[in-house]
């Protein structure tokens, strides 16, 4: 599984990088869309678990920073989706210059893999959602 996405990783990285527009903060550009995308991953995880199970929970971590709850939520959703693979892909991918060596290992010749993750991710957490509008 992890070579799954140490080769997304390395699509990623190829396409930020020769893109004119993020040249020098291509990690910054990198790191917070993969870590975006995986959040999602889990959310969609967590709620198809919600969704088939007789038993309710969660899916966010509830937290009361603020008596405001719209801030309360987003700051809930962002340390359990994406703060956690932030630092995951973070400690994996560019601690020490690792990103390197993943480029070197995982040569892309067409770097379609991240689009196509990039559209399976946001195309089965938006599925559900489309089918029940429908019907």
């Amino acid at each position: 599984m992890l070579t799954f996405y140490y080769r997304i990783w390395a699509d990623a990285i190829m396409v930020t990088r020769s893109s004119k527009t993020e040249g020098k903060n291509w990690k910054i550009f990198t790191i917070i869309p993969i870590s975006a995308l995986m959040g999602i991953n889990l959310a969609t995880i967590l709620l198809w678990m919600r969704a088939l199970s007789d038993r309710e929970f969660a899916v966010i971590l509830p937290l009361e920073v603020t008596h405001v709850v719209p801030i309360n939520i987003f700051i809930s959703i962002i340390l359990t989706f994406f703060t956690p693979f932030l630092i995951l892909n973070y400690l994996l991918i560019f601690y020490a210059d690792r990103y390197n060596m993943l480029l070197k290992t995982y040569r892309a010749p067409h770097r379609r893999r991240y689009f196509w993750y990039i559209g399976l991710t946001l195309g089965i957490f938006v599925a559900p959602y489309v089918l029940k509008w429908i019907f």
